[in-house]
């Protein structure tokens, strides 16, 4: 057997020395319990002992068998059986003695001794009338007696009844009870010293075989590097209790780790549609929560096929969306861009070419031309549109829609300032980007569509920004248009897709602004936003816009 008194520090000494403390004491504390229960079971047999020869005697003595055998000074065979039995099947009762007055006796457990005179000389109080208890030797040896004088019906004393028990099987029996007590002790001894033992091997298997300074050691490192993250985590018992949390998850949740860890995860988190979180049965799921600002990704955790509880990690979606956007605005950006330098490209080959063939009249011809459509699409868009980052989206959408022989139209009630008071210009490029990019897909996808167009109108007045995007496409199905608005939906098979009306939505959502959709399948569809709330900050951003000789250049 291992020694659990090793020699070990910190606080492996620590529970060495409690385990020793606890085993002496539950050892003191065992003994004194079993010395104590000892005392008592030996004063109980001893007082149980007295009783039984009393209350025999008394007995014997009031039987009018005895009485009438004192009487005939003989008993009878029926007698003598009855009293045989009474000694042969009692554990506390050995001898029965019944005498005269001249203590002869005339019954003896030893039948031989039957006519002998009485040995002790321990009862003559009882021919004076008194029963009481005594110790003597008679022919038995050593005894514990009970005397018990006998009446006749006149109330004459005619001789007395001795029930008694040897002295040594009083302490046989004395000896069989401390017996059992000493095993008892044993027991409670082996029990202590095997305490710490079994407790160093449960913390041992509790602790996977790590020393209690080294399972510190790792929990802080482990708990320093879970703090260290952007990302909430969450460990949630199967009951749902929220087992541990880092800072992350308390910022995210906007409550102290001490709140949390006494809390239900069920307090703070449901799935979208209703369930708890502690349904999910996949091995991972990403869901939205039901706090407007937490992405989750669910991990379950299972013994077997059992779940045993979830692990949470948490996203803000406030900055996790702030990036999305700048990404998705970028992106429409970068595509307005490459849209523009291949157009461009094209233009200088043509003008190349026709130099080249020696046609400078026809180049001068198409540069003129170039030049109108310039004047009449793309500078009325500069005009209206005076957001440069928008209208250079714009003007890059509608290269690929020249390309694919769709006509876009630019309400000429659109106007809208270098700087909206309503959404940022990188909030601009997502809705506006994401809605043609839809749009041009839509009438794409449409076949033997004749009527390729693309409405577009986007204006701002001091109370409120509009942004009106109608295109011929496909349309969508009454069914389809709540869910378009999900994360991830797509009518399209390509991954990755799907996520732009997610992102217009969390811009309307967080300028608490109002999205309208109106679709026919077959003839089209139309999204219309409306903002009303200046945006935070405007102020300054627009002051951060004048040069430094105050003329606001638009």
């Amino acid at each position: 057997m291992k020694n659990p008194f090793r020699k070990v520090t910190g606080l492996s000494q620590i529970l060495v020395n409690t385990f020793i403390i606890t085993a002496i004491s539950t050892l003191l504390l065992t003994t004194a319990l079993l010395y104590t229960t000892m005392r008592i079971s030996v004063t109980r047999l001893e007082a149980t002992i007295k009783e039984t020869l009393v209350s025999n005697a008394d007995i014997l003595a009031s039987s009018d068998s005895v009485r009438q055998a004192l009487l005939d000074k003989r008993c009878d065979d029926s007698l003598i059986n009855f009293l045989d039995s009474i000694v042969i099947t009692s554990d506390t009762i050995d001898i029965i003695t019944i005498a005269d007055t001249d203590s002869k006796r005339i019954y003896h457990i030893r039948h031989n001794l039957i006519g002998e005179s009485f040995v002790g000389d321990d009862q003559y109080a009882s021919l004076k009338g008194k029963a009481y208890l005594s110790y003597g030797t008679g022919t038995e040896g050593a005894q514990q007696r009970a005397f018990h004088p006998v009446y006749d019906s006149s109330k004459n004393i005619i001789g007395f009844v001795m029930v008694s028990t040897r002295m040594s099987q009083v302490s046989e029996l004395k000896n069989n009870l401390l017996m059992q007590y000493r095993w008892l002790f044993i027991a409670a001894l082996a029990t202590s010293i095997l305490i710490p033992e079994l407790i160093y091997k449960m913390l041992s298997s509790i602790l996977l075989g790590n020393r209690p300074e080294r399972l510190v050691y790792l929990y802080q490192t482990q708990l320093g590097l879970l703090n260290t993250l952007e990302e909430g985590i969450l460990s949630i018992g199967k009951n749902g209790d929220i087992k541990l949390a880092n800072n992350a998850a308390e910022h995210i949740l906007s409550t102290s780790k001490e709140d949390l860890e006494h809390l239900n995860i069920s307090d703070f988190l449901t799935l979208e549609d209703g369930r708890s979180i502690l349904d999910i049965q996949k091995s991972t799921k990403n869901l939205a929560s039901s706090r407007p600002n937490v992405l989750m990704h669910i991990i379950p955790l299972f013994e077997g096929k059992k779940q045993t509880g979830l692990t949470l990690i948490l996203i803000d979606k406030t900055e996790a969306q702030r990036q999305a956007e700048q990404l998705t605005g970028s992106m429409h950006m970068i595509s307005a861009l490459r849209a523009n330098r291949h157009d461009f490209m094209n233009k200088l080959q043509v003008i190349y070419g026709l130099i080249q063939m020696g046609t400078p009249d026809k180049a001068a011809a198409y540069i003129n031309e170039v030049s109108e459509i310039q004047h009449n699409v793309e500078d009325p868009i500069l005009h209206q549109i005076r957001n440069v980052n928008l209208a250079a989206l714009i003007l890059g959408k509608l290269q690929n829609m020249l390309e694919t022989d769709i006509e876009m139209n630019i309400s000429p009630e659109s106007d809208i300032p270098r700087h909206s008071a309503f959404l940022s210009s990188r909030e601009l490029v997502t809705i506006v980007g994401n809605l043609l990019e839809n749009a041009i897909e839509a009438i794409n996808m449409k076949q033997g569509n004749n009527t390729r167009t693309i409405d577009l109108q986007i204006t701002e007045a001091e109370e409120y920004l509009m942004i009106s995007v109608s295109d011929t496409g496909t349309g969508i199905d009454e069914g389809d248009l709540e869910k378009v608005y999900s994360y991830g939906y797509s009518t399209k098979a390509d991954s990755g897709r799907g996520n732009g009306l997610y992102l217009i939505r969390e811009i309307v959502t967080r300028h608490n602004g109002n999205i309208d959709v109106e679709s026919e399948p077959g003839e089209g569809t139309t999204f219309t936003l409306f903002f009303n709330e200046i945006r935070a900050g405007f102020k300054k951003e627009f002051q951060d816009y004048i040069p430094e000789n105050g003329i606001k250049v638009e």
